[in-house]
C-alpha cells in the first residue's frame, strides 16, 4: 500500500474527507489507465473508455473536465470527427473517436489534480510499463525470429510503430528523470537502455532520429552540456559502428525501398485529402479507405500515413487540424 500514498497523503488541504477520497480513487485510475497502454490493444480501449465514463459521472472529477476553457475546442474536434467518422461509414474512425474523448477526460482531470508526487509516480509506472513490454519483446522475438528473419516485434499493440512509440516515449521520460537528477536517476540509465533494446526489436529507424532530436533539445534547454556531449558521442560511436557493421541494423538496406513506399503512402493521402478537404473521414481515415479501395485500385497498405500533418489533414481536414493546432498553441503557451 505505500506505493499508493502518494494518493492519500497530499490530497487538497481544505477539502472534505469524501472530496479528498474521490480524488485518491481518480489518481489510482490514471495509474491504471497509464498502465493499460501496455497491455493488449482491445483491453486497452475498453480501460481508456470505461475511466474516461467513470469521471464524466463522478462528482469529485466531472467539475474538473472543462475547469480549463480551451477544453471546449477539444470537444468540438471530438463531437465533429464523430459526426465525420460515422457519415463516412468509418466505424474504425468512430470507435477511435470514443478512445480519444476518454483519454481527453483523463488528461483533463489529472492536469486538475495531479501534484508533483504524483505525476513523478505517474511516469514511473509507465517506465515500468515499457520494461515489462520490452521483456515481452524479447520472448516475442526468441519465438518469431526462427519462423520470419525480418520480424518486427508489435508486443501488445495493433503495430510494430506503434509499440516503438511507446518505448521510445520512456527513453524520453528517462532522460527528463536523468537531467533533472532525480533520487536513484542511474537506474534510469539502465530503464533507458533497456527500452531501447525494445526499440531495436521494434524495427522502427525514423524513431531512433526522432528520439534523438528529442533528447538533445532536452539537453539543450536544461543547459546539460556535460550529458550534451556525452549523448552526442554515443550517438557519433553508434553511427561509426553501424557503418562498419551494417548488420547492426538489419533494416538498414531496405531504406530505399521504404522510402518508395512511403512516397506512395502520402502521394495517396495528398490524392485523398483534396477529395475531402474541409472535414477529412475522421480518425485512421489511410486504413478505412484502403479497405474501400485497395480491391478496386492499387493501393499501399498502411495503417496510418506516416506524417504527422498528411495524417491530421486526411483524418480531420483543414477543420480539425486547425482545432488541434489551436488547442495545443494555448496548452504550450499555458505551459
Amino acid at each position: 500500500m505505500k506505493f499508493f500514498d502518494f494518493a492519500f497523503s497530499d490530497s487538497y488541504s481544505g477539502g472534505t474527507l469524501k472530496r479528498n477520497k474521490q480524488i485518491s480513487i481518480a489518481r489510482v485510475l490514471i495509474l491504471v489507465a497509464a498502465l493499460s497502454c501496455f497491455v493488449y490493444f482491445t483491453a486497452t480501449r475498453f480501460i481508456i473508455c470505461a475511466i474516461g465514463v467513470l469521471f464524466c459521472l463522478l462528482p469529485g472529477t466531472r467539475d474538473k473536465i472543462f475547469a480549463d476553457k480551451s477544453n471546449f475546442i477539444i470537444a468540438l474536434f471530438t463531437l465533429i470527427t464523430a459526426i465525420v467518422a460515422l457519415a463516412n461509414k468509418n466505424y474504425l474512425g468512430f470507435g477511435r473517436t470514443c478512445v480519444f474523448a476518454g483519454m481527453m477526460v483523463i488528461f483533463s482531470v489529472n492536469r486538475r489534480i495531479a501534484t508533483k508526487k504524483f505525476y513523478e509516480t505517474l511516469l514511473d509506472v509507465i517506465c515500468l510499463g515499457g520494461c515489462l513490454a520490452t521483456v515481452y519483446s524479447i520472448i516475442e522475438m526468441i519465438i518469431m525470429r526462427p519462423i520470419q528473419p525480418d520480424y518486427r516485434c508489435e508486443v501488445t499493440f495493433s503495430n510494430a510503430n506503434f509499440f516503438g512509440v511507446a518505448v521510445m516515449m520512456v527513453i524520453l521520460i528517462c532522460a527528463y528523470k536523468i537531467v533533472k537528477n532525480e533520487k536513484h536517476f542511474i537506474v534510469y540509465y539502465f530503464i533507458a537502455a533497456f527500452n531501447a533494446v525494445g526499440l531495436f526489436l521494434s524495427g522502427s529507424m525514423s524513431l531512433w532520429i526522432i528520439g534523438s532530436i528529442g533528447i538533445i533539445f532536452l539537453l539543450v534547454l536544461s543547459r546539460r552540456y556535460k550529458l550534451l556531449i556525452a549523448f552526442v558521442s554515443v550517438i557519433a560511436l553508434v553511427l561509426v559502428l553501424v557503418v562498419l557493421v551494417p548488420q547492426l541494423l538489419p533494416r538498414l538496406n531496405q531504406i530505399g525501398s521504404t522510402t518508395i513506399n512511403r512516397t506512395k503512402i502520402w502521394t495517396f493521402a495528398i490524392e485523398q485529402i483534396k477529395e475531402a478537404p474541409v472535414f477529412g473521414r475522421g480518425f485512421f481515415s489511410y486504413k478505412h479507405l484502403y479497405k474501400q479501395l485497395h480491391e478496386i485500385r492499387y493501393v499501399y497498405p498502411a495503417a496510418l500515413s506516416h506524417n504527422f500533418l498528411l495524417d491530421c489533414l486526411l483524418c480531420h481536414g483543414f477543420v480539425g487540424t486547425t482545432l488541434v493546432g489551436l488547442y495545443m498553441a494555448i496548452f504550450v503557451k499555458k505551459g
